[in-house]
């Protein structure tokens, strides 16, 4: 009788899938570990980013709750100041100092009762009364600030790739404050 004795061992054969499935598993892994990099370098421009929408709503309140306004152009034709009058709480400023934009209140005396910045990495600040012409009161309020870019694409890039880490970003709003000389009309 002869036997054959067989060696153990791997072929060749299950050597290289196996070499393969390795490589799907580690290059998978790899995508998985640059993409969640990239959600929190995301995240961490987006913590850094102005809370725009809260001061925008914060202006809206306030152009709702005052009875008129004044536009103040400032040297260059721009908006230099926004004067709210008739607000339950006092006169309120807008105005851009530098690179921020301010909120400040005054009382019926003209005292000053308080203020603060509400907005930093303001590029520009306009307003104008659009309904002046017709005898109504109708602001139109534009504010340019930056923030962190937005990511357009769902694929991986490496940190070169990426672009700018800002962009500008422009909110422009129509508001009328309370009554506008709109009367019924509005």
């Amino acid at each position: 009788m002869s036997t054959v004795r067989r060696q153990a061992g791997f072929t060749l054969v299950e050597l290289l899938i196996s070499f393969l499935l390795v490589i799907l598993a580690l290059a998978l892994a790899g995508q998985l570990l640059m993409e969640t990099q990239q959600m929190f370098v995301d995240a961490g421009r987006e913590q850094l980013d102005p809370a725009a929408s809260l001061v925008i709503a914060r202006i809206r309140g306030d152009v709702l709750a005052a009875s008129s306004f004044a536009a103040v152009p400032d040297s260059l034709g721009g908006c230099g100041q926004l004067w709210l009058q008739g607000h339950p709480q006092g006169t309120v400023l807008y105005q851009k100092v530098g690179g921020q934009l301010r909120r400040s209140l005054f009382a019926p005396d003209g005292a000053l009762q308080g203020g603060n910045t509400l907005l930093r990495g303001l590029g520009a600040w306009g307003c104008s009364d659009l309904g002046g012409a017709l005898g109504h009161q109708l602001l139109r309020l534009q504010l340019t600030y930056r923030r962190s870019r937005v990511r357009r694409s769902p694929l991986p890039l490496l940190p070169a790739q990426w672009g700018p880490a800002a962009e500008d970003r422009t909110e422009t709003l129509f508001l009328a404050p309370r009554g506008g000389g709109f009367g019924s009309q509005w």
